[in-house]
């Protein structure tokens, strides 16, 4: 949408419209069963790499939070999702590697959810617990 706008397209957006693009035609083109748990490796890798770029995050945070969030708690939250989905990435393939592909997928199926589940609720509590007081103060101050 950013694109038909005219407006710059953020990094996280293209990794994905490459990753939908690219992997689903690798896998449509190889037909290979396999394919599907070496990919979610490469979309882990993709996508987590784009997140390593400073400033993504913020037009996913409401703008009153977003004001009242000092940089560094942003930065510390895109790098931790950044190294999240690496991490996951590189979990997936040593499971693949160590175990059969059956119980590799079983475990990244319930990995994938609670991980992301867990961060992102530690990054709310975090995120509300720095702004809402400054939040309050300034609604205080305003007439």
């Amino acid at each position: 949408l950013s694109w038909a706008r005219r407006r710059p397209v953020p990094t996280v957006q293209w990794a994905s419209a490459m990753v939908v693009f690219g992997v689903g035609t690798f896998t449509l083109l190889t037909n290979d069963p396999r394919i599907a748990l070496v990919k979610t490796t490469l979309v882990y890798g993709i996508i987590g790499s784009s997140m390593l770029k400073a400033g993504w995050m913020q037009r996913y945070i409401p703008a009153i939070a977003a004001d009242h969030l000092p940089t560094p708690i942003l930065r510390f939250f895109e790098r931790a999702w950044a190294l999240l989905l690496l991490g996951t990435g590189v979990l997936n393939i040593t499971l693949l590697v160590a175990t059969n592909a059956h119980r590799a997928a079983l475990f990244m199926v319930l990995w994938s959810v609670t991980s992301k589940l867990a961060l992102f609720a530690i990054q709310y509590v975090r995120c509300r617990a720095v702004a809402r007081p400054a939040i309050k103060a300034e609604m205080e101050r305003s007439p």
